[in-house]
């Protein structure tokens, strides 16, 4: 049994992944990085019949896939702690985060939320800590379609419309539900814990507040040299996560600015329109900022 494991669940985000990156280089921590993600990720995938899919749908998953095997990104990662793909199914991950540490005192999993939804038996049977780490729907919407547009163009899958995702199978899965909400629920019914909720903008914005509490609820001592490390990639190497995935994301970038960070950026972008997203989601979004509101006025708030 780990002797203190901590969750942090969100939606996929580079700021995430910069937390990620910043508590992979604390004293003593053992850093997993998504590993239910990989599971479901593998399990969708195998699911998914090419034939059955849009010619425009079928051309965008062809090129994902041309792009995602870079020699480069398999040869840094050569030698590391990523784990071969055959490890991410949910019984096997379960158990590996049941084991006990060696050498190190904290187990820290940053997961994606959606991956535990209808897979809440697999949830490691560990006392352990969990943290949300949220933003606003209109944000992490608009953010990912900045990301798929911006991968779209260097793959050579050119202009993209976004229309074209309602035909994949887990579309509405994935857009009909605040999954940080549901997941945060599920917990506080099946389990004696009181989550740690985060505001991403609060984290980028305030690390200097937001660290220092995330910090004493996971047990962990903070010491102000965690508010700065390297940007080299080298830490990615002790990373416990699918190879498979981090060669992918290599070679698509779509995590480069987090790969490459060496703190949180502080910005003041303001809070995008409804009606600047596509409407394949933004027909759906009003579900997901009720849940994410609820959420939000229970967050941890820097004084």
């Amino acid at each position: 049994m780990a002797e203190s494991t901590i969750f942090i669940w969100c939606w996929p985000a580079t700021a995430a992944t910069v937390l990620g990156k910043c508590l992979s280089n604390v004293d003593e921590v053992e850093y997993w990085h998504d590993p239910y993600w990989n599971c479901y990720n593998i399990e969708q995938l195998g699911d998914l019949k090419m034939e059955t899919l849009s010619p425009e749908l079928q051309k965008y998953f062809t090129k994902i896939r041309e792009a995602a095997v870079p020699t480069d990104g398999k040869k840094f990662f050569e030698g590391s702690e990523s784990l071969p793909s055959e490890t991410f199914k949910y019984p096997i991950i379960k158990e590996k985060l049941e084991e006990g540490l060696t050498g190190r005192k904290f187990r820290i999993i940053k997961d994606v939320s959606r991956s535990m939804i209808n897979h809440e038996e697999f949830l490691a049977e560990v006392p352990a800590r969990h943290v949300f780490l949220i933003r606003h729907p209109y944000r992490v919407f608009y953010s990912m379609t900045r990301t798929v547009r911006e991968m779209c163009q260097r793959i050579g899958f050119g202009e993209v419309d976004f229309d074209m995702f309602r035909g994949l199978p887990s579309f509405h899965e994935y857009v009909d539900k605040d999954h940080c909400h549901t997941l945060w629920k599920h917990l506080q019914e099946t389990q004696n814990v009181t989550p740690l909720i985060i505001e991403t903008e609060d984290l980028v914005n305030h690390p200097d507040k937001i660290l220092p509490e995330l910090f004493r609820y996971s047990g962990i001592p903070f010491q102000e040299k965690y508010l700065k490390w390297s940007e080299s990639r080298d830490v990615l190497k002790k990373w416990k996560t699918s190879e498979r995935s981090m060669v992918a994301n290599w070679g698509l970038k779509t995590f480069e600015r987090a790969f490459t960070s060496s703190s949180f950026v502080p910005h003041s972008n303001p809070l995008p329109k409804k009606e600047d997203l596509p409407s394949v989601y933004s027909e759906h979004i009003h579900i997901l900022v009720k849940s994410y509101e609820e959420m939000h006025n229970q967050r941890f708030q820097p004084s």
